[in-house]
């Protein structure tokens, strides 16, 4: 079959010229897969440009608190309670004030059902405890956004996310995320921590970059399985 072609020249109209031989088709290849631009930690997985996070220790805090679980309360509800509870039970205020702005937020996020004002304060206090243990004279930071940029083989991409609670001393960085978990068991706690250990690996990258020359730790406080589990570099 002829193909047509047209050809234009200044101060002349527009004519065909014959081209002879078959038509050659062009057709887009298959599309290149690279990752998104963004990493959001909190959907990070082992394939994660990130060095790998191993469990390193199980810490106990206080028995699991109690849950109502004949309440018709949704986890991830119960999860947003706690989170918001533990960004906000800043020191200084009364026990009263406590217990009030637990109960606010557990009825606001519609858990009030299945754990009481009570647990939330208990979870707290043992929590604090502990990090006064571990590394004491902290200054709490709590929930810090972090934007940092990364070379990777697929061009630059960004970590964007939010850090639950980061602890910082002089020379070192505890990164802290809570987890509202239904198990208690040391497998289950373990087993969840290793599904978890890429986000804490994402985050841990973004602040060797962003503030170097500082020893980086990583723990996920299981809040109603009252535990922290330690993660921490195979490096290390």
């Amino acid at each position: 079959m002829e193909a047509l072609a047209w050809s234009l020249t200044a101060g002349d109209e527009a004519a065909p010229i014959q081209k002879n031989g078959p038509r050659t088709w062009f057709s887009r290849g298959e599309a290149l897969s690279a990752p998104p631009y963004r990493i959001k930690p909190s959907a990070a997985d082992a394939s994660a440009p990130f060095p790998a996070l191993q469990l390193a220790a199980l810490h106990r805090l206080h028995d699991p608190l109690p849950l109502e679980t004949a309440a018709a309360v949704e986890w991830s509800d119960l999860g947003d309670a706690v989170h918001a509870f533990l960004a906000c039970d800043l020191p200084g205020l009364s026990r009263d004030a406590r217990l009030e702005r637990a109960g606010r937020l557990l009825t606001g996020h519609g858990a009030r059902g299945a754990l009481a004002p009570e647990s939330l304060l208990l979870a707290s206090e043992s929590f604090s405890a502990f990090v006064e243990r571990q590394v004491p004279g902290a200054r709490w930071r709590r929930e810090i956004p972090i934007e940092v940029r990364l070379g990777t083989e697929h061009g630059e991409r960004l970590i964007d996310g939010r850090i639950d609670l980061l602890l910082e001393t002089d020379d070192r960085l505890v990164i802290v995320d809570h987890k509202s978990f239904p198990g208690s068991s040391d497998a289950a706690l373990r087993a969840k921590a290793g599904e978890l250990a890429a986000q804490l690996a994402a985050y841990a990258h973004a602040l060797a970059i962003a503030r170097p020359g500082r020893r980086i730790d990583c723990w996920l406080h299981f809040v109603t399985a009252g535990a922290v589990v330690e993660l921490s570099s195979a490096a290390r």
